[in-house]
């Protein structure tokens, strides 16, 4: 590679479809941007046409009912203007787009060279020497809105219009995500290129031995010229960045493609571990074409994946990472703006640190969503976080015609191969939930015969077998293997596979569709769930950005703009309280969504490995809403992401109140030995009943303990404190709902020390849900005061004064 340069001097201008001709004429005659009767204004890139009108109207996209101002320009197309200069004809010169969205027309200096049809690919146009010409050189893009496209396609079934063309399924809108038809670009870059360049490297493991492993090696190379050249091989150690691996050798070149492969040992390997397994080493391998000054580098990690579908004649789903069974624990991730489709690095640090920090292990990408930049599978890479990674298929019969497999033949080939060098990801899943809504809305006659999706289903596991035998393929999510044969049979299965529990949320399977509460999720025995969640209302500061204080007294049509489906997110917020206030329904619809992830997450994690994961829907949001996330848009978290911080601990002391056991859940590897201290607190703070066990837990092991409760002691509170050698783990229990618990009203001390960012809180009686201003960025929140005993946490920012920077559930009720 000889030089790459950014282009980011674009200008842009909506036009109805009435201008396209007269426009487009003008261009091929080569008149200049500036001459055109347009108003041009700066586009700024990454960006969208929404996102740069928001720009330069200063509106703010989100507040109130704002996002319909942008219905106006779902039927206009975005034109686009910029200039690139090129002084060199003797290499190849080529224009990269991190992304076109979506329906998209190309254009050199009035000369058409390039048609997009999806939203999910790197665009690479090499620009045709016939319409270069020394100096400036004139680019311009067409980018149509999709739905009028659609119809000029020539599918004879009938299709839901946002299959038709491969662009982010929820920008039509989604029961998290408002409609917005962007059209934009990612990055773009105009690259110049010697007549030689590597451009593909795939480095695998095959085997790992305690003393060596052995790697697989392929790579491309494409040629302008016949010749033999050397070649040299280099790995790098993680950490030292030290040669570990040096090999140079002749390799014969021919005109156009090159592959390659040989295979590499690596001495005293060093593994890629997910999070709370191990270190997530990561080594580097440079390939040199000697004399050329033509080289390229990627990172990788050396680790074994597999999923384990039966296991002592168990059906199962479960990951196994280097010869280890790993228990799942994280959350689905979805697009980050509902008008830009892009993340900026600033805050995809922010959220994947923060899985980090909720001891998550994996990320699900959601198949509704985009394929992420590169930055976020570096940073899944560097933090231990593994992907689950869909391709992008949700929630549709898509077509299966020639023309369209083709289309999503050469997008699914270039995802494999752009991202499979990355040691998180863990998976590549066919679809979202298609072959489950087919199961639930297709007569069995039809499915049967017209065997819906099967052509989309092998393409795609034939791709990833072919370039990436590294992780394994899944048909979708959910799925159930025994339906590939028996059509009568749910791919939601709760026997075999992974499962979407929408029972308790939707009413999926119940009567007359009414939602239970979320104790419905202890009898869901799933191997397990890649989906499940309940609605909650964000952090007043975030409702104070987007609804007037007018909004904000009760629920209203601009609540429900923002998605609150009010009878549903009724069904649990009667156990906390009845709101009446913004204020309480925050309160309640947190708290409500905070106990049903402790208690899925929990029951759950009591019955591994026969449930081997689960993925709460949703971990993050495109725009501030009313929804399942743990982490809203402006990234403040919701009382839920703490308490399922505390239920993917690595150490898990439950309770099981059906089973009356204790049970000890140990993630690490290591064997730990402790004492388990029980207590009961008679409200509001006598602590009775203490009782201890010295106990021992194998490493990835569980252990049981009787421990039945007296039902007349419902109002009294169970705490469970594991002290061991590796740290302490506690929890608590509730017999009775908190509306029906007399807290008493607590005395909280707190003092700070300045010097260690730590704040240190005591109470006179068992306070419950201590929650911290976000503003302090504390390690631990949303947590319970033991009466008379202190409780320290470290914050990022110390309280400016001692004015209230938290508040307890006591405060809140009397709010």
């Amino acid at each position: 590679m000889l030089n790459r340069t950014v282009i980011s001097n674009w200008l842009f201008s909506p036009i109805d479809r009435t201008q396209k001709e007269s426009i487009l004429n003008l261009i091929t005659k080569n008149i200049t941007p500036s001459s055109l009767p347009l108003k041009l204004l700066k586009f700024t890139v990454p960006g969208t046409l929404q996102s740069n009108i928001v720009r330069h109207m200063g509106l703010d996209p989100y507040y109130e009912k704002n996002m319909e101002n942008f219905k106006k320009y779902e039927e206009m197309i975005l034109v686009l203007f910029t200039e690139v200069n090129i002084e060199y004809f003797d290499e190849r010169n080529i224009l990269t787009f991190d992304y076109i969205d979506t329906v998209c027309d190309v254009y050199l200096n009035g000369n058409l060279i390039k048609q997009t049809r999806s939203a999910h690919m790197v665009i690479k146009v090499e620009l045709p020497l016939e319409y270069l010409k020394k100096g400036i050189n004139s680019i311009s893009l067409f980018i149509y809105p999709p739905l009028p496209e659609t119809k000029k396609t020539d599918y004879t079934q009938k299709l839901d219009e946002r299959v038709i063309f491969r662009k982010p399924t929820y920008n039509y809108g989604w029961d998290f995500a408002p409609r917005s038809l962007t059209k934009g670009i990612g990055k773009v870059t105009l690259t110049r290129t010697g007549l030689i360049e590597i451009s593909d490297i795939f480095i695998y493991t095959l085997e790992i031995q305690k003393e060596n492993c052995l790697q697989f090696l392929e790579w491309e190379i494409h040629s302008e010229v016949e010749d033999e050249l050397p070649i040299t091989i280099q790995v790098f150690e993680p950490e030292d960045n030290k040669i570990c691996y040096n090999d140079q050798s002749l390799y014969a070149l021919t005109k156009g493609v090159n592959k390659y492969q040989t295979k590499v040992v690596l001495n005293d390997p060093r593994l890629w571990w997910p999070n709370g397994c191990g270190a997530q080493h990561l080594y580097k391998i440079k390939l040199t074409v000697e004399g050329i000054n033509e080289s390229k580098e990627r990172l990788f990690g050396i680790r074994l994946v597999k999923l384990i579908l039966n296991h002592e004649l168990e059906n199962r789903f479960t990951f196994e990472i280097n010869s280890e069974m790993i228990y799942a624990k994280g959350a689905n991730w979805v697009p980050t703006d509902a008008l830009l489709n892009y993340c900026e690095d600033e805050k995809y640090s922010n959220l994947i640190q923060m899985a980090k920090k909720a001891n998550f292990n994996m990320l699900r990408i959601w198949g509704g969503g985009v394929v992420e930049r590169e930055k976020f599978y570096e940073l899944c890479d560097s933090l231990g976080i593994m992907i689950w990674h869909d391709f992008q298929f949700a929630c549709s019969i898509y077509p299966e015609t020639d023309k369209f497999l083709t289309q999503v033949e050469a997008e699914v080939q270039q995802i494999i191969k752009r991202l499979r060098n990355h040691p998180s990801i863990v998976l590549w899943c066919g679809n979202n939930e298609n072959e489950w809504i087919d199961f639930q809305k297709i007569p069995l006659k039809d499915r049967k015969e017209k065997k819906i999706g099967e052509k989309l289903h092998l393409l795609k596991k034939r791709l990833c077998s072919n370039l990436d035998p590294s992780r394994p393929y899944w048909r979708s999510s959910p799925w159930s293997p025994s339906a590939e044969n028996e059509y009568t049979f749910d791919p939601n299965s709760q026997e075999e596979g992974n499962s979407h529990n929408w029972e308790v949320w939707h009413g999926v399977n119940q009567p007359n569709l009414e939602p239970p509460t979320y104790e419905q999720y202890g009898i869901f025995k799933s191997r397990f769930v890649s989906e499940f969640g309940i609605q909650s209302f964000p952090s007043k500061s975030t409702l104070s950005k987007i609804l007037s204080k007018t909004s904000q007294s009760q629920p209203n049509d601009i609540w429900k703009f923002h998605n609150l489906v009010l009878d549903k997110i009724n069904v649990n917020i009667s156990k906390f309280g009845k709101p009446e206030t913004i204020n309480e329904w925050i309160l309640y619809s947190q708290t409500a969504q905070a106990f049903a992830m402790k208690f899925a997450i929990e029951i759950w994690r009591s019955r591994k490995f026969k449930n081997s994961g689960s993925l709460i829907w949703q971990f993050n949001e495109p725009w501030p809403t009313i929804c399942w996330s743990l982490i809203d848009y402006y990234g403040v978290p919701k009382m839920a992401y703490w308490y399922t911080k505390n239920a993917y601990s690595p150490v898990l002391v439950s309770y099981n109140k059906n089973e009356q056991k204790i049970i000890l859940i140990n993630d690490t590897f290591t064997k730990i030995s402790g004492v388990l201290k029980i207590s009961t607190i008679k409200l509001p703070g006598r602590m009775t009943q203490n009782m201890n066990y010295e106990l021992s837990i194998k490493g990835n092991g569980t252990i049981q303990l009787e421990y039945p409760l007296n039902e007349q002691n419902k109002d009294d509170i169970v705490i469970m404190d594991f002290k061991s050698n590796i740290g302490s783990f506690n929890n608590f229990f509730l017999l009775n709902d908190p509306v029906n618990l007399k807290f008493g009203k607590p005395k909280v001390k707190f003092d700070i020390n300045a010097d260690e960012n730590t704040i240190t809180f005591i109470s006179n009686v068992f306070t419950f849900l201590v929650t911290i201003s976000w503003e302090l960025r504390p390690q631990d929140n949303c947590f319970n005061l033991l009466p008379n005993e202190t409780y320290s946490i470290k914050v990022e920012n110390l309280p400016e004064d001692d004015s209230k920077f938290f508040s307890t559930w006591a405060d809140n009720r009397m709010s």
